[in-house]
């Protein structure tokens, strides 16, 4: 007699004991493989599906998270470029009133710290989501 799964298991767990299952009815045939089929097969099909929904999304999602890496590392340049521009025009000083103004803790006011945030940080706003 076959053991019943506990459901406390990982989804996983639980799909491979169902296709597993779903392959020893095949292998018996007849109605073994006729009741397995109408009650394990949706599921399985199901679960399969989801799991290659899941993957090609995590692949997707990699993909996105390297272009904004990138493209932050592309904003930090040009913010870089700019704070460059302004200290060079104001003669390179230690220390410049103006420069603190427009760049209050250098370029990494602006560039360092969580990418989410740097919009907010740029626009001078103390709440997030909220630009002047």
């Amino acid at each position: 007699m076959g053991q019943v799964i506990r459901k406390q298991l990982s989804s996983e767990a639980i799909f491979v004991d169902a296709s597993k299952t779903l392959t020893n009815a095949a292998a018996r045939g007849g109605r073994w493989n006729e009741l397995a089929a109408l009650r394990l097969g949706p599921s399985c099909t199901l679960y399969a599906d989801i799991q290659a929904q899941l993957e090609s999304a995590e692949q997707q999602h990699a993909l996105n998270a390297a272009a904004l890496t990138t493209r932050n590392l592309q904003a930090d340049r040009a913010i870089g470029k700019v704070y460059d521009a302004f200290w060079n025009e104001v003669g390179r000083p230690g220390t410049d009133a103006a420069l603190s103004v427009i760049f209050p803790e250098g370029y990494g006011s602006y560039a360092d710290g969580d990418t989410d945030e740097q919009p907010d940080r740029m626009a001078g706003s103390k709440e997030p989501g909220i630009f002047p």
